[in-house]
C-alpha cells in the first residue's frame, strides 16, 4: 500500500509539473503532447504507458487520468523553468490527500518518441513502515491540500531538500545520478512540499503584489520563488537518453560514405562528466 502511494506521488509530479499542451492526433491513436521541451514529452509519454495520463489543461486547472480515475488539480501558481533557475515549480490544489507519501519507484526502459526513460530509486528500506491503517478513510482525507511540485536539475533540487532527508537516500540518489551522468543521460530530480492554507495565502498575496510591480517584477518574483521552493521532500529521479540516429556504414552519397565517431564531453544539469557519441 505504501509503495503504491509513493508511485502515485511520483507520477503525479510528472503529470502536473510541466508546460505541455494536448493536441488531437489527426491520424488516430493517442493524443499528442506538444511543447518546447522534448524531455517533458518523453516523460508524459512514459507516464501514459504506465496508466498516468495528462488529459487536458485550462487556464486554471489540469485534468489527469490516474489508472482509470479522472482527477482535476486547480493550478494556483506556475514558476517557469529558466536556465538561471534550473527548475520549474507548480503550486496546485490537489484532489487527493496529504497522506500520499514521497519516495522512489523503480521502472526502466520506457521507450517512445526517440527517447529512453530510466526511473530508478531506493529500496523499500527507505520507505516508512506502514501503520495498522496506512491512510485514513476517504471521508477524512482533506480535499483542498495545496502542494508545490518541483522538478529540475539535480544540483538545484538537492540544495532545496529538507534538512531531515534520509542520508542513506541521499547517498543512493547521488550514486544513481553519477551512474546516469557517466552514461550520458539527462537527469531530473523531483520534489514536493505541502503548504498550509495560511502559508499559501500569505505567500500568494506577496506574489500577486510582486507580479504587478512594473519596476522590480522579475527580481521580486525570483525572490518569492526561492522562498517557497524550500524544504522539499525528495520524490524521485529520471534520466533520459537521447536516441541518436544510427550510423550506417557505407550509407553516404553514392554508397561510398564513411562514419566517424566523435566523443564530446558536455555538461548537462550542471553535472560534468557526461559523454555523448555523435556520428558525423
Amino acid at each position: 500500500m505504501i509503495l503504491g502511494h509513493h508511485t502515485l506521488d511520483f507520477w503525479t509530479n510528472i503529470c502536473v509539473c510541466h508546460s505541455l499542451i494536448v493536441h488531437d492526433n489527426q491520424q488516430g491513436g493517442p493524443s499528442l503532447y506538444q511543447g518546447t521541451s522534448p524531455d517533458e514529452v518523453a516523460l508524459l509519454d512514459a507516464a501514459r504507458q504506465l496508466g498516468f495520463t495528462f488529459v487536458r489543461r485550462s487556464l486554471t486547472s489540469i485534468v489527469l487520468n490516474m489508472r482509470g480515475h479522472t482527477v482535476t488539480y486547480d493550478i494556483l501558481n506556475v514558476m517557469d523553468f529558466t536556465s538561471d533557475r534550473g527548475r520549474m515549480s507548480v503550486i496546485a490544489r490537489a484532489p487527493d490527500g496529504r497522506w500520499l507519501g514521497c519516495g522512489w519507484v523503480v521502472y526502466g526502459g520506457c521507450v517512445g518518441g526517440g527517447y529512453v526513460l530510466y526511473v530508478v530509486g531506493v529500496s523499500t528500506r527507505h520507505l516508512p513502515l506502514p501503520s495498522p491503517s496506512p491512510h485514513p478513510p476517504l471521508s477524512q482525507i482533506p480535499s483542498d491540500t495545496i502542494r508545490l511540485y518541483c522538478k529540475g536539475s539535480d544540483i538545484r533540487v538537492l540544495e532545496r531538500l529538507r534538512s531531515d532527508t534520509d542520508p542513506d537516500l541521499l547517498a543512493d540518489t547521488n550514486r544513481n545520478l553519477h551512474l546516469f551522468a557517466t552514461r550520458g543521460l539527462r537527469t531530473l530530480l523531483l520534489g514536493t512540499r505541502v503548504l498550509t492554507a495560511e502559508e499559501f495565502a500569505d505567500w500568494d498575496a506577496r506574489y500577486q503584489e510582486a507580479a504587478a510591480d512594473l519596476d522590480n517584477r522579475d527580481s521580486r518574483i525570483a525572490a518569492l520563488a526561492e522562498e517557497v521552493e524550500q524544504e522539499l521532500e525528495l520524490v524521485g529521479a529520471t534520466a533520459i537518453e537521447d536516441k541518436l540516429q544510427v550510423c550506417v556504414l557505407g550509407g553516404g552519397v553514392g554508397g561510398g560514405g564513411s562514419c566517424v565517431c566523435v566523443c564530446v564531453c558536455v555538461c548537462v544539469g550542471r553535472r560534468c562528466g557526461l559523454g555523448l557519441c555523435v556520428y558525423v
